[in-house]
């Protein structure tokens, strides 16, 4: 689930500029009242919940120090039943020390992807992130694994909707499309509404902009299912 504080993930996880916990998560804070505007303090970034990890403290110190961008992207196969195979690294760091931990605490198991709701193996490109600063005036800096898009970018929502935070709204949009061969979205629709015309589009309106690597069958580019859930949420 991808939480707004902002949630994406794999065939049918929750995500936006909503949560992702795991590495990438913190507990969202309580929603103000309605007599008290929100805290304009910033959010965590989402991640894909498929793509969370369970390891701590996976970061070297001196990359924990750095006040620069670094991504580890990975190569994998995931087996119809959920299976990951054959992780390997496609692009490093620069530092060793982070690709090794990031093969290492990748998960073993996700959630199929399918074709047509039937269950496929694939071969796909996944992330590692740390992006130390600030994304924006709400969104905190961004640790965790992602998917990535192809120029080695999170796909993440980098923004909580401006007249959100003033019209104190908050709430969860799943939505479902399709992963295009060339790895654009897709047949992009909303399977449950925020109960806020805004939010709903302003998801819309992120979503679409998501660019992934294509994902493989068999070597060649396959349309792949997938659906996203965010949780918008102020602190």
């Amino acid at each position: 689930m991808q939480s707004c504080r902002g949630n994406t993930g794999g065939n049918t996880s929750i995500l936006a500029f909503a949560s992702i916990v795991g590495v990438a998560s913190s507990a969202w804070a309580q929603s103000p009242t309605p007599s008290t505007v929100p805290t304009p303090t910033a959010s965590q970034a989402p991640v894909p919940e498929t793509l969370r990890t369970n390891c701590d403290n996976i970061l070297p110190s001196d990359v924990r120090t750095s006040h620069k961008r670094i991504a580890t992207l990975f190569s994998y196969r995931l087996l119809p039943h959920g299976e990951i195979r054959d992780v390997a690294l496609y692009k490093s760091s620069g530092n060793s020390t982070l690709d090794s931990a990031v093969l290492g605490c990748f998960a073993k198991h996700l959630p199929p992807m399918t074709v047509d709701g039937k269950p496929v193996e694939i071969a796909w490109i996944g992330g590692f992130f740390w992006w130390p600063e600030k994304i924006s005036r709400y969104i905190r800096p961004f640790l965790g694994f992602s998917e990535p898009s192809p120029d080695g970018s999170p796909n993440l929502c980098p923004e909580y909707p401006p007249f959100a935070v003033r019209r104190h709204e908050q709430g969860t949009v799943s939505t479902s499309f399709h992963i295009a061969t060339d790895g654009s979205v897709k047949d992009l629709s909303i399977t449950k509404s925020s109960g806020y015309t805004d939010l709903d589009d302003w998801t819309l309106s992120c979503l679409q902009a998501f660019r992934y690597f294509p994902v493989k069958k068999d070597g060649v580019p396959v349309q792949i299912d997938k659906a996203i859930t965010m949780n918008w949420r102020l602190n």
